[in-house]
């Protein structure tokens, strides 16, 4: 892919930053991170957050808002935002650069962002992962009684999840992020992994 790739803004718009930018930017006598910090919480915001929150703006859509969906794009934006702090490239079994085999960290990620996240503490040491995030993700369905609704509490302590204020609780998990990125020190390890993740990203578009 060429370097006008865009990791996040509309294409052609004035404040699209592609691969190109980003790359200027670590260049730049900070390394970008006046930047950086803003430029994750819009990209994460743009995929996972305005397309939900698009869905009330229009009386047709607002109707179809459906659970499950929500549900799904929240799983995926957890283990997206755990891979940024933890500075994981990927969350898939793989070999390291040694050859070693690496197991999958999916249900890791899960557990590390539950503990990490007070406010998501009542799903700590439940059986979320298994029976919401591989259920829905692998089967479109959850299982072992499992239920999504769209209203009542964010979790009953039971087997039922409210999918609207998940959602909105993970946008607050992504300002959480950005304002650590922000207040961190140069060299931290929270900024180490944050460039390790986005190199593996930049990666994944096809650039060296």
């Amino acid at each position: 892919m060429p370097d006008d790739t865009v990791l996040c803004g509309r294409p052609g718009s004035a404040d699209a930053v592609t691969v190109a930018v980003y790359r200027g930017w670590e260049l730049e006598a900070d390394h970008g991170w006046s930047k950086k910090p803003d430029f994750i919480g819009r990209r994460l915001f743009e995929r996972y957050i305005e397309p939900v929150r698009a869905l009330d703006l229009h009386p047709d859509t607002k109707e179809k808002k459906n659970g499950f969906y929500i549900m799904a794009v929240s799983c995926l934006l957890i283990e997206t935002l755990e891979s940024f702090w933890e500075g994981w490239e990927t969350t898939e079994p793989h070999r390291d650069n040694r050859g070693n085999r690496v197991p999958g960290r999916s249900r890791d990620a899960f557990d590390r962002f539950f503990r990490r996240q007070a406010r998501f503490g009542v799903f700590d040491g439940s059986d979320f992962y298994k029976r919401v995030r591989c259920g829905i993700l692998h089967q479109g369905e959850t299982t072992s009684g499992w239920k999504i609704l769209r209203s009542g509490p964010l979790f009953d302590g039971n087997k039922t999840v409210n999918a609207v204020r998940f959602h909105n609780q993970l946008r607050s998990a992504i300002g959480d992020y950005v304002r650590e990125l922000q207040t961190s020190a140069p060299g931290s390890q929270v900024r180490i992994n944050f460039d390790q993740k986005m190199s593996a990203v930049i990666r994944n578009c096809g650039q060296l």
